[in-house]
């Protein structure tokens, strides 16, 4: 007997560059590092240099599952210290909309009123105007998904 399994291809929506961002950072804190630990003439302190830089890239590994990860039955929302499964059923919409220290980031809005705030999809207070569409654009994709997964009451 033979089953067929229908697996949904898992997609990661969050703003576009921010990963990038965070690539060319901790490539500039590690050039810096290396550089220090090359003038530096102890070797106590070429393993600081190696622990902030070695501190560096393990952050960015976190940061980079930062986002709303769809998968068949609903979505997972991972920010940096908390991750929520949400099924279909339970969100009313996506929206940006102001957050914290941001102008604009994601939130799921969810049919109980709650509001989760998305870390992966964010506007910087810089470039405002000009950011704002990129990050719009998952959250539409996001809705229309969710469109596509719910059912019209």
């Amino acid at each position: 007997m033979f089953y067929v399994l229908r697996v949904m291809h898992r997609r990661v929506y969050r703003s576009r560059g921010s990963l990038a961002a965070g690539v060319v950072i901790a490539a500039l804190v590690s050039a810096a590092c290396l550089v220090d630990a090359v003038l530096s003439t102890e070797a106590k302190y070429w393993g600081a240099d190696g622990g902030i830089a070695a501190l560096v890239w393990g952050s960015l590994l976190v940061t980079r599952r930062v986002g709303v990860h769809v998968e068949s039955d609903g979505v997972r929302v991972v920010n940096l210290f908390r991750r929520q499964r949400l099924r279909w059923d339970e969100i009313e919409r996506f929206e940006l909309a102001p957050a914290g220290i941001y102008p604009y980031a994601g939130h799921v809005i969810l049919k109980s009123g709650r509001d989760i705030p998305i870390a992966g999809i964010t506007v910087p207070r810089f470039l405002t105007d000009k950011l704002k569409p990129r990050a719009q654009e998952p959250v539409d994709k996001l809705n229309a998904i969710l469109r596509a997964n719910t059912r019209p009451s």
